[in-house]
């Protein structure tokens, strides 16, 4: 018998997003520029050398560029399109 693969998972939610409240969201609204997110802490709450699957969303790559731009250090990066949470009922 062999030793079970132990993988890690972590998930990082995207950053806070720029919309109207008062409604149901866009589909992909920016990252809301007037908060004041800290990049630095974040990253340091992640591991180095973690393989990153990214939604392709806007909000989701900007908040995994300043993530990376603020010090983040990953093995890889992919975009994957399975990580798109919004289909307003498909």
């Amino acid at each position: 018998m062999t030793d079970p693969v132990v993988t890690r998972l972590i998930l990082i939610r995207h950053a806070q997003t720029q919309y109207d409240k008062s409604c149901v969201p866009p589909e992909n609204p920016p990252l809301d520029p007037e908060v004041g997110h800290d990049y630095a802490a974040m990253r340091s709450a992640i591991p180095d050398d973690y393989r990153w699957l990214i939604s392709p969303l806007k909000r989701c790559q900007d908040t995994a560029r300043l993530l990376i731009k603020n010090g983040a250090k990953l093995a890889s990066q992919q975009n994957d399109d399975r990580l798109r949470e919004q289909s307003y009922g498909q």
